[in-house]
Formats: C-alpha cells, sequence, structure tokens
C-alpha cells in the first residue's frame, strides 16, 4: 500500500540512522498509516468510479433534503421522474396538505358525462375535495365516497373523458417546489436513473412527519423504493433504497 509505506519512510527517516527504532515507535508509525488509509477507503462508500459516486451522492442528498424539507415546512412534498427526461432527471413538488394520500387512478376509463369516478383506492379523499382527475380540473368536486365499491361522487358531470389509470389527485394541491434548481436535479451524462416500479411510474411522496409513501400509476405501492443509477459507459451502477418509513440506506451489496 503506497500510502503505508511512504509514511512509514517518512517517520524512520526522522530519526537518525544511526539511532535504531524501537518496537513501539514502529508500530505507531504502522498505526497511523492504517489510519490514514482506512479514512482513503471511507472516502468512496458505495465503492465505484468517481462519477457514479459523485451520482450516488448527489442522489442521496436530493431525498435527504427533501425528506427534511417536508418535515421542517410540515407539508407533503413528492419526488418522480422529470416528465421530460424521465431517465436522466428529476421533479420535486409540494402540497398544501400534510399527507401523502389523497392520490389514486381510474380503475376504468370515463365519460365526459359521468358523475361516478371509478378508482383504484378512495383511501385520502374526503367529502368536498375538489379533485384533478386525469388532465381535467375544474368543477369536480367530491360529494359522496364509497369505499366498498371504490366510487367517487362528482356533484356535476365531469365533462371530459378520462382514460383508465388516469391519475385521480386533489386540485391545485401541487406546484413546483423551488428549493432545489433544474441543474441540481439533473444527473449528468453518462447517468441513468430507474427503479424497482413498473414502467419506471414511480412517485414518492414524504408527509408531514417523514414518512415516505410510494406510488405508480396506479395509485399507492406498498414496497420500498429502490433507486438505481447506472453508468451507460461502463455499466457500472448502485442502489439507493427509501424506506417506508423515510429512511434512506445502502442495499448491503453496494457496501465495502
Amino acid at each position: 500500500m503506497k500510502i503505508k509505506t511512504g509514511i512509514v519512510k517518512k517517520l524512520l527517516r526522522s530519526q537518525s540512522l544511526q539511532q535504531g527504532y524501537t518496537l513501539p515507535e514502529i508500530l505507531v508509525a504502522i498505526g497511523m498509516a492504517s489510519i490514514l488509509g482506512a479514512v482513503a477507503i471511507g472516502s468512496n462508500p458505495f465503492g465505484q468510479t468517481s462519477k457514479l459516486n459523485d451520482a450516488g451522492y448527489q442522489l442521496e442528498g436530493i431525498l435527504q433534503q427533501t425528506r427534511t424539507r417536508a418535515i421542517a415546512t410540515t407539508s407533503a412534498i413528492r419526488i418522480e421522474p422529470d416528465p421530460d427526461n424521465p431517465s436522466t432527471a428529476l421533479r420535486i413538488e409540494s402540497a398544501t396538505t400534510k399527507g401523502c394520500e389523497a392520490i389514486s387512478a381510474l380503475s376504468a376509463a370515463v365519460e365526459s358525462d359521468e358523475t361516478q369516478i371509478p378508482v383504484v383506492s378512495t383511501r385520502g379523499f374526503s367529502v368536498g375535495d375538489k379533485l384533478k382527475i386525469g388532465s381535467d380540473d375544474t368543477d369536480n368536486q367530491v360529494i359522496a365516497i364509497d369505499d366498498n365499491s371504490s366510487l367517487l361522487t362528482l356533484g356535476q358531470a365531469i365533462g371530459s373523458t378520462q382514460p383508465e389509470d388516469a391519475v385521480v389527485e386533489l386540485a391545485q394541491n401541487w406546484a413546483p417546489d423551488g428549493a432545489l434548481l433544474t441543474e441540481d436535479l439533473t444527473f449528468n451524462e453518462p447517468m441513468e436513473i430507474a427503479s424497482n416500479v413498473s414502467n419506471n411510474e414511480w412517485r414518492l411522496c414524504f408527509d408531514s412527519r417523514g414518512f415516505a409513501r410510494l406510488f405508480d400509476a396506479q395509485g399507492v405501492v406498498d414496497q420500498d423504493l429502490k433507486l438505481t443509477i447506472s453508468d451507460t459507459s461502463n455499466d457500472e451502477e448502485l442502489d439507493l433504497l427509501v424506506l417506508k418509513g423515510g429512511a434512506i440506506t445502502k442495499p448491503e451489496t453496494n457496501e465495502l
């Protein structure tokens, strides 16, 4: 090891060559070299190339800061792939509400004259909520909820046709969060991000207490989120896990 050899030689040269060295002196020199070597190894916890390692720190920082802001502002904040660059950039939005639950998806397509909206789950919605259903966010107020049939009843017809799997959420609840700039949320080439969610259609929400809730195109997903950053130039990759409690960890396969 170059670090150890160099330090030992330097320390030994500081003594007169005629004096010789005691065993404690030699052990101290080797011990200092070992400590510095351990520090050098610890500076790269992902154990990958510098570019991939930097991308790992960038992603971990985004996740940690978003969770911290959700707690500090007592508002839900969500992260998802940027629709314009889903494999290389993220988008962050903050809510006027504290929780993440009021989001679902249509379980069947709806016509413009319908007032009953079939959804995957009614969890998190309340009578009086104003909804955005797919691309429609006009006058969609909930007047009744049938949890058994997973139906939301509106006060008037939706007024537009929306396809199955269209997202159903609170209207005017989410807005762009300006804490991080676009360049902070963009990963440099050749880095790409993928997930363990089908079609990479994931949305991670931290509520006001810092708990994480994962969604896909059809609503709540009862699993942890695994994000994988890949270096497309050499096929190296690293993973980060976001647990349902909100903790952000590195899987054992990427630990030294």
